[in-house]
């Protein structure tokens, strides 16, 4: 890969660690060397429109707040077990996507002002997006979603793989969450009702959008086992700490 982005992007500054590293601390290496007004992240298996840079530019020139996140829709060729994923992950942004204040940026499709970022030392702690832009908002900035904003979603992963993925990113969310004990205990005897109350908002942001819902129930049962599995890890890593499920990230 290094050799191909050499070879056809020479432009582009090609960072390599010499341990292996999870996205978020790979996102902090890459913040640490991004110089723009404008920085955006994303992930390998997406895919841009053309025009897809000169939005964001617009964007930031028309929107004083320093997030913006666009929408995300399906790719071409997504498998079940994928559209599953694609579902539960990013289906609240896919397009109809509200414009304005918005609960939650996607973490491929998002993009800061620099001076928002600046002063954090993410190369040493790494960047985990739902956090900072969580800090961001009790600031007073609220976050923009902008639908003119479109990346396609590629990822292509097995049902088995899904569901290690969210049981490891479930522990790993849960046990960074800032909580006092008693909230830590509370949540733990009340963890039994997390996979209903997931599962009632991915339906709630997802089916009113009404766009591949043959798809959706196609894919549902893994999607729901998506959930399933996100809601233990949350769980157990409330209770137990992240472990070294944040490596896998």
């Amino acid at each position: 890969t290094g050799d191909l982005i050499a070879r056809h992007y020479p432009i582009l500054p090609l960072i390599c660690l010499p341990y292996r590293a999870s996205l978020p601390h790979l996102l902090g290496a890459g913040l640490k060397q991004a110089g723009g007004k404008i920085i955006a992240i994303t992930e390998a298996h997406c895919v841009f429109p053309p025009d897809w840079a000169t939005r964001v530019i617009a964007a930031h020139t028309a929107i004083t707040t320093p997030v913006i996140g666009g929408a995300v829709e399906p790719g071409k060729g997504l498998s079940r077990s994928a559209w599953a994923l694609y579902f539960a992950d990013y289906g609240q942004f896919m397009q109809p996507l509200q414009p304005g204040p918005a609960v939650e940026m996607p973490g491929e499709n998002v993009s800061f002002k620099a001076d928002v970022l600046a002063g954090h030392d993410f190369a040493a702690s790494g960047f985990w997006k739902t956090f900072f832009c969580q800090s961001v908002e009790q600031s007073g900035h609220p976050l923009i979603a902008e639908p003119s904003i479109v990346i396609y979603y590629n990822r292509q992963l097995t049902g088995t793989q899904i569901v290690r993925r969210r049981w490891q990113h479930g522990r790993c969310f849960g046990g960074m969450r800032e909580r006092t004990p008693i909230k830590r205990l509370l949540f733990g005897l009340s963890g039994l009702s997390l996979p209903a109350l997931l599962t009632y908002r991915f339906f709630r942001k997802v089916w009113p959008k009404a766009r591949y819902r043959r798809e959706f129930l196609l894919a549902l049962p893994t999607a729901l086992l998506a959930i399933l599995s996100w809601s233990i890890g949350e769980w157990w890593g409330n209770l137990s700490g992240t472990g070294n499920s944040c490596n896998y990230v």
